[in-house]
């Protein structure tokens, strides 16, 4: 036998939707696998504000700052910001969060970090410099 499933499901950051099929799957005695998935919401990001490829324009762009205006960041010096650009893990010394949080340098975005263990913090995001 063979059941498809749609499901809408409200959930915060740090849900996996893909693990909840497979246990969903276990539940009802069998197997289950996620065919589609489609975010509807992350954030301040909704669906109905979404526009298409052809239709993207310049005003439609966020910039970089604007997007992550709501996240810790941490201005660094010349040595730190050599050390942020290699891909350096950061801990304790430099910044305590829980929270991911941005790097900047001379007013400058150059990273995002993410924790990965208590007090220890590791580059998702390097940019290149212009």
């Amino acid at each position: 036998m063979h059941l498809e499933v749609d499901v809408r499901i409200l959930c915060s950051k740090g849900f996996y939707v893909r693990s909840f099929a497979r246990d969903l799957g276990q539940a009802l005695g069998g197997c289950a696998i996620l065919r589609d998935l489609r975010r509807l919401k992350s954030g301040r990001f909704c669906i109905e504000k979404a526009v298409a490829l052809e239709n993207l324009r310049e005003e439609n762009l966020y910039s970089i700052e604007s997007i992550f205006s709501e996240f810790s960041y941490l201005e660094v010096n010349d040595y730190i910001a050599k050390l942020v650009k290699n891909g350096v893990m950061l801990d304790e010394r430099q910044i305590k969060t829980k929270e991911p949080f941005y790097i900047t340098h001379n007013g400058a975005i150059i990273s995002i970090y993410e924790v990965v263990g208590e007090n220890r913090y590791k580059p998702v995001v390097i940019f290149k410099e212009n």
